[in-house]
């Protein structure tokens, strides 16, 4: 039995990253930097298929969820969080925890689910091998100075 992985990083809604800004630094936009996490999460899902065989990872897209965590997004308007995070946690966690321990999930690695624990497919920009290799490609570049940072100074 491999280990599993799970990412929960709102996977197959066909966001693309701004690969020449990943980190947001020459333009920042709250959305924007939001949407460049998304697709580098489900990239990162695709990436650790091809990288680690050894490990099934999957991807969850849970939608909102409601967690009282996005109170400073939209202006804190009470009824537009309402009609976004219209998913209760217990009713999400009732959905997705059978799955989550389901054997049918061995050898299975890449695979993504929305809310509901439906099968979807991944995004058809991330899926693609060059477009996958240039996000991955872009955010070892930003990670790489810490990586190579003497951590013993």
């Amino acid at each position: 039995m491999k280990p599993s992985v799970f990412v929960i990083g709102f996977p197959g809604s066909g966001q693309s990253a701004n690969i020449e800004d990943l980190n947001s630094e020459k333009s920042y936009g709250r959305m924007k930097a939001h949407m460049n996490t998304v697709a580098g999460n489900e990239a990162l899902v695709l990436d650790v298929v091809r990288r680690f065989p050894d490990v099934d990872v999957v991807a969850l897209n849970p939608g909102f969820v409601k967690t009282g965590i996005r109170g400073n997004l939209f202006g804190c308007n009470k009824l537009l969080l309402k009609i976004i995070e219209g998913l209760e946690p217990e009713v999400y966690s009732t959905r997705i925890t059978p799955m989550l321990v389901s054997p049918d999930l061995e050898g299975r690695s890449g695979a993504m689910f929305n809310n509901k624990a439906h099968a979807i497919l991944p995004s058809k920009n991330v899926a693609n091998p060059s477009y996958l290799h240039a996000v991955v490609d872009a955010s070892e570049r930003l990670v790489a100075p810490i990586l190579t940072t003497d951590r013993r100074a």
